[in-house]
């Protein structure tokens, strides 16, 4: 049940950048980290310019920058495919976008212990427990 939360900063999105984005990630969340493509939740927020600073200095017009917070059950991935759904993840962004970012692009992969967080008012640990 990943949770993906992408913040960008610019120029807004067009619907095909938003489609793309969505279906990019939730498809990284599958084939990567072997994640349920029905349960992956994308939610895109854009932020304009004057939101983000970088060095102290606020991104001027048609500079971009992004980061995103993914949220997944701990120890259901090795570090190795964590490692690779970043890359995979950072290359997906800066492709959509098709210019540099101005700032790095950050990607943070949560690792949830499973009695701290779930879905529909269940926990993942309840879930597991639930499935024996």
């Amino acid at each position: 049940m990943p949770l993906l939360q992408l913040n960008m900063t610019g120029n807004p999105l067009n619907n095909e950048q938003r489609i793309e984005l969505s279906k990019g990630l939730t498809h990284l969340m599958a084939d990567d980290l072997g994640k349920r493509s029905d349960l992956t939740v994308v939610k895109i927020a854009e932020f304009s310019q004057d939101n983000c600073s970088v060095d102290g200095k606020q991104l001027s017009l048609n500079q971009w920058c992004a980061s995103l917070h993914v949220y997944i059950t701990a120890k259901t991935n090795t570090d190795q495919e964590i490692s690779r759904f970043i890359g995979k993840a950072n290359d997906l962004i800066n492709k959509v976008m098709k210019t540099t970012a101005s700032a790095p692009v950050y990607i943070v992969v949560n690792e949830m212990q499973s009695h701290c967080w779930g879905y529909d008012g269940k926990t993942q640990l309840q879930r597991k427990l639930d499935s024996q």
